[in-house]
């Protein structure tokens, strides 16, 4: 997992300061993730 979020240049923080989340980069980057994340199927342990 650490491998696919270096490449998508994302961190590993919880949180990022609220004046960050309305940069267009940041947003651009947590979209992208979210839909990542909706590609890993739970029940088998994969990515689609």
């Amino acid at each position: 997992m650490y491998r696919t979020l270096k490449k998508l240049n994302i961190s590993r923080k919880k949180s990022i300061c609220a004046s960050q989340q309305e940069r267009e980069d940041v947003k651009e980057k947590s979209y992208k993730y979210r839909k990542w994340l909706d590609l890993i199927d739970i029940d088998n342990k994969r990515i689609c």
